[in-house]
């Protein structure tokens, strides 16, 4: 079962409430309700507290009390109110405002608590020290654990005395691991107070998070229990340790005792949920969780037990909201990213998994269970020997569980014989129903290559699980990957059998299909899914991405992505997707309008973000651009993105003075980062400032000797300053790299324009001989030789980058232009695949009109022009292909508007003679 969290149990912080400055009969009442309040007759003393406000409305105690009273039966939205109401009537700041940060942390608000009282203070020492204590508790659930240490050290020395904050100074070593410390400060604090049952309570909390101390940690609740008969906070401490050793007869009694003393306290339903949960009572459990919802809606540890539950019931969906909920609103969170990378996982979502992980897997808090999820998450990516070393890793941290008991087999690898390790494997899989061992067995086969050992080895974890999908899905992609696509097939098939909506195996049997080059019949897949699961957004996005594919027109893809949105409005890749298809097809008003739609509903996303800025940057409308760019910096202070987006626009501004302290701070926070070193480079070439740009190309070369970006830098940098025989030197270095890059390209270049025609000419057949599979290299050729007016050539490397790679859009194109230009046949087809290949390319579309014209389809023709000039809508050239064609077409009106456009442009197109000419018979109707 869940362990307890300390945060879930209420501290009591006792506050001083006074009588001064009020009536007799008003103290009087105040006196009975308060009377009630201590009897715990709550519904009573709430009634007495809203009579007593209708006759006394400007009560501020009265006010206060009654805030108090609904945040104890949860309702922290209804006390923040009366706590507000409590303040204008001037009741004692030092009292109401702790107050109110409690219930905007009981909302999950703990932002709001930093925002507006990090700074706060009172004349009361105590008072202060308790509100620091507050955000500190704050800073930690917002991931700042050196503000938060900061923050509580300045309480205690505040108020070292003081009972709530040396609580919450033990509370918060407690959830940083360092629960030794924390019961040192409850020790000296029990010592000093042994009849305080809130440290009692809180040494039970944190004995409860210490493997082997839940008995010590019962039996400091009941201590507090003897000091304070009926306390909540125990009783709830003894439910959620019983619940943990999996006593449900005992839970059941402990929680029988908890509804007695607490029958409408949100902890007593949130415990009705974990019990009902411990049974197997899911949609029992996911009634009251939904219902605790209502009260505390962003409650992590609620979300939590919440998304929990869904996942059970098979809801993945719901239970993907409220995980990832949990985790934005507790962000260091290890149990959030742990339950949302489950759900991702049961959604066949491996990639989201490893990246909702990734900030986790090297850290001092990876947890063995963690890094079970990742490997699984790696192996079902296919990174089956990062797998391994994830399980060798568990080893480590915790060889004595039963469970991981073959992880201490697997790190023998390398050390023994592997056959020795994979008999002792085998073994304990024999013996271990949870599959863990099977796993690791199958992830170390498939790391050595041994496939069909892998293969063996999933048919008897499959025995164990006959129901899982994921299990026939990972036998799909180890066959698909060692090119057996029939039996991927079968594998992928089979996973559909046991969940037909099982989206992993849809979309794997819809990239068969494309392969095979049989689009409607992957479409078809999606749209089945769709069918059985009528909200999932992939399958639309899917969908509209082969739609793309199919070149339907774009307000039907629109259409789809605009389902998905409507599907998934918090997905931000759906959101993505929608604002790239109106970006791409030249409809940058409605992409901007998109962007600012999906920033609204998820206002700190990075990537959408930048996308709104990029919206913003192709409408001129820079100084939003940069407002977009500087919210990313604001957001994520540690993160480079935004000032190299805010260094590019600069650049492209030519303002160079603000773009180098761009520049300079994506340095200082990543020095290595790629887009920073280039653009400092561009900056300093722009300057001519050529010996800091050679010396960061050479740092970089120093650093990574291995990669080709230091030498790319150093040819570029040479290359500006017409150093032809040094940027020849860089590029050929750069071109002996694994991953060269564009330096064959640039070498070439380099020894052309340096006169070396015939070096160049022997490099190139030395680089195509070494390199026959580089389809760019053979482009690039044909591009020359075309420059160089000579058809022959240029057609000879076109065909030559098709053979190595048929859906190279480029070549596709220019091939389709040289057929054009001679008259020949074919070149419909080629720029037809060309535009399969790249469909928002405007000068390819150009290419595809100008073949259309060519065989008399002229309606065709205006189509493909009109989308090209829709995407690139500053190219008059386009523009007036188009107004030729719709003159052609008898279509005056609509040429004479073109037509116009260009004439407005004068003497910046130089084609206004041409302009002129066709004009006249556009004006004649």
């Amino acid at each position: 079962m869940r362990p307890s969290r300390w945060l879930l149990v209420p501290i009591c912080l006792w506050i001083s409430l006074q009588l001064a400055g009020c009536s007799k009969n008003e103290a009087q009442a105040l006196a009975a309700a308060k009377a009630r309040i201590e009897k715990k007759e709550d519904a009573a003393a709430e009634i007495d507290l809203k009579n007593l406000l209708q006759r006394f409305p400007k009560s501020g105690e009265a006010r206060f009390l009654l805030g108090w009273q609904n945040q104890k039966r949860g309702d922290a939205a209804a006390a923040l109110i009366e706590y507000q109401r409590a303040l204008d009537l001037k009741y004692p700041d030092s009292i109401v405002v702790p107050a109110i940060a409690r219930a905007l942390m009981a909302q999950g608000k703990t932002r709001q608590v930093i925002d507006e009282f990090s700074k706060t203070s009172f004349g009361d020492a105590n008072a202060s020290a308790e509100l620091q204590a507050l955000v500190a508790q704050a800073m930690t659930a917002e991931g700042d654990a050196a503000g938060a240490s900061t923050m509580i050290d300045k309480a205690v020395a505040g108020a070292p005395d003081s009972e709530p904050v040396l609580l919450t100074k033990a509370g918060l070593e407690a959830q940083a691991g360092r629960t030794d410390p924390a019961l040192a400060v409850l020790d000296s604090l029990i010592a000093a107070k042994p009849a305080s049952h809130q440290a009692w309570n809180m040494k039970g909390n944190v004995l409860g998070l210490m493997p082997g101390q839940i008995d010590a940690a019962m039996a400091a609740f009941r201590k507090a229990l003897a000091i304070k008969p009926g306390d909540v906070a125990a009783q709830t401490g003894l439910v959620a340790l019983t619940l943990q050793k999996g006593d449900i007869d005992a839970a059941r009694k402990e929680l029988d005792l908890l509804r007695k003393v607490a029958p409408k306290q949100i902890n007593t339903k949130f415990y009705e949920a974990n019990l009902a949960y411990a049974t197997g009572k899911y949609t029992e459990a996911q009634s009251i969780y939904q219902a605790i919802l209502k009260m505390v809606p962003l409650n992590p540890e609620v979300l939590l037990n919440a998304a929990e539950t869904e996942l059970k019931l098979n809801a993945t969906a719901q239970a993907e909201t409220l995980a990832a909920k949990a985790l934005t609103q507790a962000p260091a969170s290890v149990r959030a990213r742990q339950v949302l990378a489950q759900v991702y996982l049961r959604m066949g979502q491996a990639g989201k998994a490893s990246a909702t992980l990734s900030s986790l897997i090297d850290s001092p808090r990876a947890t063995p269970e963690l890094l079970a999820l990742a490997a699984q998450a790696q192996l079902m990516n296919g990174n089956a020997a990062a797998a391994d070393q994830m399980y060798a890793r568990m080893a480590k941290l915790k060889p004595s569980d039963p469970r991981l008991r073959t992880l201490i087999a697997s790190s023998g690898f390398g050390k023994v014989s592997d056959d020795t390790v994979f008999a002792q494997l085998q073994q304990i899989a024999k013996d271990d129903s949870s599959g863990s061992a099977d796993m690791a067995l199958i992830s170390a086969h498939l790391s050595r290559k041994q496939i069909d050992a892998a293969l063996q080895a999933l048919a008897l974890l499959d025995q164990k699980r006959p129901n899982d999908p994921t299990l026939q899905h990972l036998r799909g992609q180890i066959l698909a990957q060692n090119a057996d696509l029939a039996g991927a097939r079968l594998g992928f098939e089979a996973a559909l059998k046991i969940n037909a909506a099982y989206y992993p195996s849809v979309a794997a049997l819809a990239a068969l299909d494309v392969r095979d080059n049989k689009l409607d019949a992957a479409r078809q897949r999606f749209a089945d899914l769709l069918k059985a699961q009528p909200k999932d957004a992939r399958a639309m996005l899917a969908i509209a991405e082969l739609m793309e594919r199919q070149q339907k027109p774009a307000a039907e893809v629109q259409k789809q992505l605009d389902a998905a949105v409507k599907a998934a409005p918090t997905d931000a890749g759906v959101r993505l997707a929608l604002i790239a298809h109106l970006f791409s097809t030249g409809q940058f008003e409605a992409a901007l309008n998109a962007a600012r739609a999906a920033t609204t509903a998820m206002p700190d996303d990075p990537d959408l973000l930048e996308l709104q800025a990029r919206c913003f940057m192709r409408l001129r409308q820079t100084e939003q651009a940069l407002t977009s760019y500087g919210k990313i910096v604001t957001l994520y202070p540690k993160s480079p993105r935004g000032h190299i987006g805010v260094a590019e626009i600069h650049l492209q501004n030519n303002e160079l003075a603000l773009a180098q302290r761009a520049v300079e701070r994506a340095l200082e926070l990543s020095p290595n980062q790629p887009e920073a070193q280039a653009q400092a480079i561009t900056l300093a070439v722009r300057r001519k400032q050529y010996g800091p740009a050679l010396d960061l190309a050479r740092r970089v070369q120093a650093s990574d000797p291995g990669d080709a970006r230091g030498w790319l830098m150093e040819g570029e940098i040479e290359f500006s300053r017409a150093n032809w025989a040094t940027a020849a030197a860089a590029y050929r270095r750069a071109s002996e790299k694994p991953a060269p890059g564009p330096a064959a390209q640039k070498l070439y270049a380099t020894l052309v324009r340096a006169d070396k025609l015939a070096d160049a000419d022997s490099f190139a057949a030395q680089w195509l001989a070494s390199h026959p599979k580089d389809a760019d290299f053979n482009y690039f050729l044909g591009d020359v030789a075309l420059a160089k007016g000579k058809p022959a050539d240029a057609r000879r490397h076109f065909e030559a980058a098709l053979v190595i790679q048929p859906a190279h859009a480029l070549a596709l194109n220019n091939l389709a232009m040289l057929l054009m230009q001679a008259k020949q046949p074919g070149a419909l087809a080629l720029a037809e695949r060309a535009v399969r290949a790249a469909p928002n390319q405007a000068d390819i579309l150009d290419t595809l009109a100008q073949a259309q014209l060519a065989e008399n389809r002229l309606s065709d023709a205006i189509a493909s022009q009109s989308k090209a000039v829709a995407l690139a809508p500053a190219a008059p050239d386009l523009r007036l292909a188009l107004a030729q064609m719709l003159l052609q077409s008898g279509d005056r009106a609509k040429a004479h508007a073109e037509l116009e456009r260009l004439a407005r442009l004068g003497t910046a197109f130089k084609r206004q003679d041409e302009v002129a000419r066709l004009m006249k018979p556009a004006l004649h109707n």
